[in-house]
């Protein structure tokens, strides 16, 4: 793979930069914090996505909603471009649908819109398998991250073959190694297990032998007492069938014997009912004698002729006031008389008023005549309205008598009618005797009962019993064949666990196999590499088996750190160098054509810093290196030059001449 161009928007500290890349070293230089590492940030971020060392919140700009990353690449003769876009959704940050995609020779390929499918097509495209991580063989192959080129020389012994394994991909040995003891162990646990069931086997069978002669022997008396179970309720049925004669013979004689009494009661109750109707008729009658005499009056003529004297009692009355008015008036008359028309003296006036007095008088005497009459009249009227209600009354009672006749009729008929029912009913007369049967049989019944529950019970615990056993032999039964061929997978498991155990020795073995030969080709890489950067030098350089790289002069080896910086610098690039080819053809991916150093003078003293770049421009073999790096040295050793600068929070790139 080789990088083309590399443009950001939004993204870090940048607005808006692009770079251009062609073969040959460029180098992207500025002041710490610049904003130069967002590049080599941005090509990882655009190959591989986020992940938890490179989140979406680290790579968008501060106070933006949108930014994305564009890079474009060829690789296997065909250039592709990739961009990935982030969006701000209210306070959440996402993948951007709408800047995502893949471009191969200039056309999109049919991707969903998901960061996971555009991770897919990139592997297809880099080539990289499936069961190594993507970001991590990148890493190793092409991009040396700050202090990773020293850093691998200046490890101790384990933790640089520790490191090394893991890239040559050697640990997967050392990882099934030992996930087959856990295996092993398991099986050999398992086999215990199964060895210690199947040694009990022949008391498991004794016991069910045992036991299966125990449940014939409570079926033997369970068939007994169903026998027993079945009598008793043969028994106890024709029992009820007499109990319940007896008792509807009891409750038919009980019957009889209370309508009896009730019936007796009742023509108890209506003759005296019949005495009273006959006292209450002979009093009727002997009342409605004494009335014989009344006669009836005219009440209406007696009424008119009330009204007639009130009227001329009334008449009298106002006639009265009448000459009492004009009496008092005489007094005061005065000139001629209007009877006489003579003329008015005191004497004719004595005499008016006498006449006056007179007529007053007899007028008088008349009211009081009437009043007597309307007394008289009105005493007559009430005496009259008393006999008529009493006239009232008594034809009441006439019709009473004949409503009372009926009803003694209808009385006498009733008492008759019981009469004969009366007769024709049975009394219980031997009531104790059915009584005492009756009682007799309920005491039998107890007792039955109390048998039939007695021998219900003794059959539930039998029943119990037996199925309990029916179910452990059926069980026992059940285990007896489980361990049986229990035996025969003992002796495929312990097979199988020899087999094992012979494969995990193998794969130790193989293990190492593997690893010295891959040490072999680590080697010869280190060796051609070592000799590209040095050319012809004083020391030989060898990598032991633990993989640390030891110089030889004169037959004697020294360390590395005994070396100068030069030497220790042309080293440690010739050990990243071929550690990375061997990694690509372990992981079966074509051969890096790019290198990507970060700040890869980082550890260095100065010695080593000026011998860095001599030793990188005689890498002939890696057409692109891109390297990030504030020492003015390294820019000697450019072919394109690239300073970041930072403004107000904002980084810009510019191409120096």
């Amino acid at each position: 793979m080789k990088i083309k161009s590399i443009e950001l928007n939004n993204i870090r500290s940048h607005k808006s930069s692009r770079i251009n890349f062609k073969d040959g070293v460029t180098i992207l230089s500025g002041r710490t914090g610049s904003g130069k590492s967002s590049f080599l940030l941005s090509i990882e971020y655009a190959l591989f996505g986020a992940d938890v060392n490179l989140t979406n919140n680290m790579m968008l700009k501060r106070n933006t909603r949108e930014g994305y990353v564009k890079l474009v690449f060829t690789e296997s003769g065909m250039e592709y471009e990739v961009v990935r876009g982030l969006i701000k959704k209210g306070r959440n940050l996402t993948v951007n649908p709408d800047k995502l995609w893949i471009k191969k020779g200039g056309v999109k390929l049919p991707i969903i819109s998901r960061s996971s499918e555009v991770n897919e097509k990139i592997l297809k495209i880099l080539q990289y398998p499936s069961d190594v991580k993507p970001k991590e063989l990148f890493e190793v192959t092409s991009y040396a991250k700050q202090d990773e080129i020293r850093k691998l020389i200046e490890m101790t012994s384990e933790n640089r073959q520790k490191y090394i394994d893991r890239v040559l991909q050697l640990s997967k040995y050392q990882l099934t190694w030992e996930n087959l003891k856990e295996l092993i162990n398991e099986l050999r646990n398992k086999l215990a297990n199964l060895k210690g069931l199947t040694d009990s086997l022949p008391r498991i069978i004794d016991e069910y032998e045992s036991r299966n002669r125990e449940l014939k022997q409570k079926q033997a008396t369970l068939k007994e007492v169903n026998e027993e179970l079945k009598k008793i309720n043969d028994e106890s049925k024709k029992f009820k069938d007499a109990f319940l004669k007896k008792k509807e013979e009891l409750e038919k004689a009980l019957k009889s014997d209370n309508e009896f009494k009730q019936v007796k009661a009742l023509i108890n109750e209506l003759r005296i009912q019949e005495k009273d109707f006959k006292s209450e008729i002979k009093e009727i009658r002997t009342e409605l004698l004494s009335y014989a005499e009344l006669k009836e009056v005219n009440v209406k003529e007696l009424i008119r002729k009330q009204a007639m004297l009130n009227q001329e009692k009334l008449m009298i009355k106002d006639l009265i006031r009448t000459l009492q008015k004009e009496l008092l008036n005489i007094n005061e008359l005065k000139g001629k008389c209007p009877l006489c028309k003579q003329e008015i003296n005191e004497e004719h006036r004595q005499e008016i008023k006498e006449e006056y007095h007179s007529r007053m008088e007899r007028e008088s005497i008349k009211l009081d005549k009437l009043s007597s009459e309307l007394r008289l009249l009105n005493e007559e009227l009430s005496r009259v309205r008393i006999i008529e209600e009493e006239l009232s009354r008594k034809k009441s009672l006439q019709n009473g008598l004949s409503s009372k006749k009926k009803s003694l009729n209808q009385l006498k008929s009733r008492i008759k009618s019981l009469l004969k029912r009366k007769d024709g009913i049975k009394t219980a007369t031997d009531l104790d005797e059915l009584r005492k049967e009756y009682e007799e049989l309920i005491n039998n019944d107890k007792k039955l009962s109390s048998e039939l529950s007695a021998l219900k019970e003794k059959h539930g615990i039998l029943n119990n019993l037996v199925n309990e056993l029916r179910v452990e032999l059926k069980e026992r039964k059940e285990l007896i064949k489980n361990l049986s061929e229990k035996e025969d997978e003992i002796g495929l498991l312990e097979k199988n666990l020899s087999f094992i155990t012979r494969v995990r020795e193998d794969i130790r073995n193989i293990r190492e196999v593997v690893r010295a030969r891959f040490l072999e080709d680590f080697r010869a890489e280190f060796q051609k590499k070592y000799e590209e950067i040095r050319g012809e030098d004083d020391y030989v350089m060898e990598i032991q088996t633990n993989y640390e790289p030891i110089a030889y002069s004169g037959g004697i080896g020294a360390p590395i750190n005994t070396l100068s910086g030069g030497e220790k610098t042309s080293v440690a690039l010739a050990y990243r160098l071929a550690l990375a080819e061997v990694a690509a053809t372990v992981s079966d991916v074509a051969r890096s054509e790019l290198l990507i150093l970060d700040e890869p003078t980082y550890g260095f003293d100065r010695d080593d810093i000026k011998a860095l770049p001599q030793a990188l421009r005689s890498i002939k073999t890696i057409p692109q290196m891109i390297i990030v790096s504030h020492e003015d040295e390294l820019k000697s050793s450019a072919d394109y030059k690239y300073q970041v600068n930072k403004r107000a929070g904002v980084s810009e790139v510019k191409l120096l001449d």
